[in-house]
């Protein structure tokens, strides 16, 4: 069962396929599930996950925040092992990835690398970002995207986000380099 419409959560399902089942999986990563591969669909997250409890034996991909209840999760051989979906095994993944060439310092944009061995990382993440200027006009901006931010990779806004949407906490390396880019944000001189 896959998604009818284009979405992140496909594109980021078949870069997985495409990197980690090359000699298989022979479609290039995209949103929209390729055509040649006949199947049932539903629209949206919520549609594929009801289809998919609704019907004996299917199967799909979907975002972790919207499993639940009797729907089963796959485990993903990385290395030689099997590693189920958790926070830790989430993060693990993201801290393998590698910063994104060419950019500034600051810009924390992050490649996932999708065949990665690392015991414990599980590699079909999707990596959300916030994008904020490096400068702004005047310093009462600056203050509140600072103040924004900086609650964000805190302990209480990582757990807030974990609570809400099973988001998985930044690592202590992450969010070091988090704050040191939140603090360089600056009013335009």
């Amino acid at each position: 069962m896959n998604r009818s419409d284009d979405s992140g959560t496909t594109t980021n399902f078949t870069e997985y396929l495409a990197a980690a089942a090359a000699d298989v999986w022979t479609d290039k990563a995209s949103g929209v599930w390729p055509a040649s591969l006949q199947g049932e669909n539903a629209k949206g997250t919520s549609g594929v996950v009801k289809t998919v409890t609704d019907t004996p034996g299917a199967v799909t991909y979907a975002d972790d925040s919207a499993v639940s209840g009797k729907l089963g999760v796959a485990q993903i051989k990385v290395g030689e092992s099997f590693t189920k979906i958790s926070a830790d095994a989430a993060a693990k993944a993201v801290d393998a990835g590698k910063p994104v060439e060419g950019r500034t310092a600051n810009d924390l944009s992050i490649k996932l690398d999708r065949k990665t061995t690392i015991e414990g990382a599980y590699p079909i993440v999707l990596v959300s970002f916030h994008v904020v200027c490096a400068t702004y006009d005047k310093q009462e901006t600056v203050d509140l995207v600072k103040a924004f931010e900086n609650y964000v990779v805190s302990k209480e806004g990582q757990q807030a986000a974990a609570d809400s949407a099973k988001s998985a906490p930044l690592s202590s390396a992450l969010a070091e380099k988090a704050v040191k880019a939140i603090e360089s944000i600056k009013v335009k001189s």
